[in-house]
């Protein structure tokens, strides 16, 4: 039987040129393709605190021990359990 994760996106750390609707769809797509392949179901939450995955967008040094270096170079990073945080760049240009 598969193991569930959820996810859930920040609600204070988005980046405003894309559609916060047009993020969640990306991220659905990629999480199915995931589960495809590996015994993970990711079921989408919007308890980010009590999310398995927290995604969010942040700039610079963002208190977590790895800071972002600006427009290129470094695009995301993520932590593994219990944190499970995923961020990413915020001053990158990100599209759809």
């Amino acid at each position: 039987m598969p193991t569930t994760l959820t996810y859930a996106f920040s609600p204070n750390y988005i980046v405003s040129n894309v559609n916060l609707s047009d993020i969640k769809l990306i991220f659905r797509r990629a999480f199915s393709r995931w589960s495809a392949v590996i015994p993970v179901n990711f079921t989408e939450t919007e308890d980010y605190m009590f999310s398995n995955i927290k995604i969010g967008f942040y700039s610079g040094d963002h208190d977590d021990g790895e800071p972002f270096d600006g427009v290129l170079g470094v695009l995301a990073h993520g932590f593994s359990p219990e944190s499970g945080k995923l961020h990413l760049d915020a001053a990158e240009t990100w599209a759809v």
